[in-house]
């Protein structure tokens, strides 16, 4: 929404007892004052957060898509772009649109891995998401590795995150039941 406009002394009502003539409004020299607009990248993630916070989906996927093409066409904000692109995968994941998200985790991962190494804390994000996406498409195999290596990153880095931890335990969990390594499974229920 755009900000009100901005009140000028010109605006303001005159009090009752002073002359009218002395409130004239003077004529205008410039244009009124106006806000500077954010960023457009900005402008667009704030959509996108407010849209996919109340579980808005389908109104949060544009937004999460001007994102991307915001960050891939600056190149000062190359490092944003992991980012964008697990956004838009976590909101394709909401939307069932498994192939889409399989593919922005992917990219994610792609740029992670050739910028940070395969150890980066930041590869949890896109481990996770893209190991929900292969368990909720019944690749469970390929869900285990990745969730795997996802819980092995949060354990060492973030051990006062039990939240991260719990999400990730009950997809892993999840997946061992489906190809059926109960064993570990029970642990991770257990665990959880």
């Amino acid at each position: 929404p755009a900000p009100p406009p901005a009140v000028t002394a010109g605006d303001a009502a005159a009090p009752t007892a002073a002359p009218a003539a002395t409130f004239a409004r003077p004529p205008d020299a410039q244009p009124p004052a106006t806000i500077l607009s954010l960023d457009p990248r900005m402008e667009a993630y704030e959509q996108f957060r407010s849209h996919y916070d109340t579980a808005r989906f389908e109104e949060a996927l544009p937004f999460a898509r001007r994102v991307v093409e915001l960050s891939e066409a600056d190149p000062k904000r190359d490092h944003e772009l992991p980012i964008a692109y697990n956004n838009l995968g976590a909101t394709q994941y909401e939307l069932g649109d498994y192939k889409a998200a399989e593919a922005s985790y992917v990219k994610s991962l792609e740029i992670l891995e050739a910028s940070q190494g395969i150890s980066s804390r930041k590869l949890i994000v896109p481990l996770a998401g893209l190991g929900a996406v292969y368990a909720a498409t019944d690749q469970h195999l390929l869900a285990v590795q990745l969730l795997d290596r996802a819980l092995a990153a949060v354990e060492q880095r973030f051990s006062d995150q039990p939240r991260i931890r719990a999400e990730i335990e009950e997809t892993l969990a999840g997946a061992f039941d489906a190809i059926g390594r109960y064993k570990e499974a029970e642990a991770l229920w257990i665990r959880i």
